[in-house]
């Protein structure tokens, strides 16, 4: 046994050396020979660096300690840092890292959440394991940052969605060795890197990425396995300060790190749960409601369709979980039948049909009171007809409305009945809001910053856009607890602690200052803004973002 472990090592090892010698042989092939444009001397380029679940609270505390000497000396000590950086909803990591390379909320790039289904193919998504990972390049439905790029050199490392990059970086073998062996740190270690060495490479020919990505995933794997606040996720943290240092002292000592934008931001945030709570939501539908529930993992292109349609039939709902505090739930229009032959979830279900659904002949749901009696649900969310949605809480009920005028989004947030679900009326700015007036996403994100669920208003009705891939009715924990109770951390709700993020700006051009409150989407158009590309955006109709360059860089403020 033990000759075949040491044999299978010295394999991945040799696998591991000939990738390295691949990619510097590919990097250099392609920078020689590619009509693209590669950053020369004096052009503008972006290192963009991505922790995954790293919560600004406990990074920000840490600095402030001393513990994190790289991430303040190379970042925060030197740009321009939000205090109010937030993260779109449902918060959970492929939807977000697409709307960072698209400008777009998931319901409008196409990608709505970590897992999902399509109502229309009936096909289930988990980005999560291997046979999805990829396919986010497929399922974005908009142009992601790299193809804006089209004429100029991109390097992606490890990051999933990487359509239009020049060089993509996958780090199969690592990756691999981590979710078979839990070996996180090696891997993130592996990144860091491995974007060094590419730069070292670039060095040689004085030609570098305009734009580059390097994707830190390790932060969120032991935040969600040991908790966001405890000694061992602090440890890991440290451990990826140092990775960082020694990653920018090799791009000191080649002469580039002065001449990059350094980016760092986090896609959402992450809150301690209690994993013994118990709570387990498909389980208390089919327990207490008599609802016949999957969570659609059958639904895979390899089935025929007959088989899809008689899986997907035989069931009241379809319940996705992913990051554990958001729930999809996609309704059947009529009573389980397998034997039908049209697609009982084709189209979403009204909301008058889910406060008396019918479970099974003659047995009738208020699926809304039903769901919110568990002490473990916070919020439910309904559509209410098109740019409209209800807003449940146990002691209170609202309503989110959109219109659109001249082209500009306005939204109106007003109490219905009981106590405001989201607690913005016990606050100045918010509650001058909260009524009969419409008011920009600006304005709501500015009155909302502050409070514990800030952007909710904007983020609750935007998610709805998608009927195809978004459920009928999405549910929100409560404080503390996970829909499925297996964790020490989780994150995809609208709490405060998931929805804030790090963010910096550091690099040429940029001044040292604090900046906000901003918008995970703000950051495309911001990049492209500040490469000089700005012009492109004019042909990207539906961006949800707007560039804040203008009161970052130099000269501003």
């Amino acid at each position: 046994m033990s000759i075949r472990i040491v044999g299978a090592c010295l394999l991945l090892a040799v696998c591991l050396c000939s990738c390295y010698v691949k990619a510097e042989e590919a990097i250099l092939a392609d920078l020689a020979g590619s009509p693209r444009s590669a950053a020369g001397p004096g052009d503008r380029m972006v290192l963009f660096i991505l922790t995954d679940g790293l919560k600004p609270e406990l990074l920000y505390g840490m600095m402030e300690r001393g513990e994190l000497p790289n991430f303040s000396r190379y970042l925060y000590d030197r740009g321009a840092v939000s205090d109010s950086a937030f993260t779109a909803a449902p918060s959970v990591t492929y939807a977000l890292l697409t709307a960072c390379v698209t400008g777009r909320y998931g319901a409008h790039s196409g990608v709505t959440a970590m897992k999902y289904i399509d109502r229309e193919t009936l096909t289930f998504r988990q980005y999560d394991r291997y046979v999805d990972v990829w396919s986010v390049n497929e399922d974005c439905k908009v142009p992601t940052l790299m193809e804006v790029l089209e004429d100029q050199y991109t390097f992606v490392n490890f990051w999933p969605i990487h359509r239009g990059a020049d060089h993509y970086a996958r780090m199969f073998y690592n990756s691999l060795r981590a979710h078979v062996f839990g070996l996180w740190g090696m891997h993130d270690a592996a990144c860091c890197d491995n974007v060094a060495r590419i730069f070292e490479y670039c060095s040689t020919v004085n030609r570098y990425p305009r734009f580059s990505i390097l994707y830190i995933i390790g932060t969120d794997f032991y935040g969600h396995l040991y908790g966001p606040e405890t000694e061992d996720y602090r440890d890991y943290v440290k451990f990826i300060d140092a990775e960082l240092g020694k990653m920018f002292h090799r791009l000191d000592k080649i002469g580039v790190l002065d001449k990059l934008l350094l980016i760092h931001l986090s896609d959402h945030g992450m809150m301690t749960v209690n994993p013994d709570d118990g709570f387990d939501l498909l389980q208390a539908m089919r327990r207490d409601l008599g609802m016949r529930v999957t969570d659609g993992d059958f639904g895979n292109y390899e089935l025929e369709w007959s088989e899809r349609l008689d899986r997907f039939n035989y069931n009241n709902a379809v319940v996705t979980i992913s990051g554990n505090r958001y729930a999809y739930i996609y309704l059947s229009s009529e009573l389980p039948n397998r034997f039908r032959s049209v697609n009982l979830f084709a189209k979403p279900v009204s909301l008058r049909r889910i406060r008396n659904y019918e479970v099974s002949s003659g047995v009738k749901v208020d699926l809304v009171k039903a769901l919110l009696k568990y002490d473990a649900v916070e919020h439910v969310l309904a559509r209410k007809g098109e740019g409209a949605v209800a807003v449940y809480h146990r002691d209170g009920e609202a309503e989110i409305e959109r219109k659109t005028i001249n082209g500009k989004k306005l939204y109106r947030y007003r109490v219905v009945s009981g106590s405001d679900p989201f607690a913005y009326t016990h606050t100045e700015k918010a509650g001058a809001l909260v009524g009969e007036g419409f008011h920009s996403a600006r304005e709501w994100l500015a009155a909302t910053a502050g409070t514990e669920f800030p952007d909710a208003v904007v983020q609750c009705v935007e998610v709805f856009d998608s009927k195809e891939r978004v459920g009928d009715v999405i549910v929100y924990p409560s404080a503390g607890h996970e829909l499925v109770s297996e964790n020490k951390g989780a994150h995809g709700g609208l709490h405060r602690c998931e929805m804030r993020i790090p963010m910096v700006f550091a690099g040429p051009g940029i001044r040292r200052c604090r900046f906000g409150p901003v918008r995970i989407v703000d950051l495309f158009p911001t990049i492209l803004d500040y490469l000089g590309y700005s012009d492109r955006l004019g042909a990207l109709e539906g961006l949800d973002g707007e560039s804040f360059l203008g009161r970052i860089a130099t000269g501003s403020g």
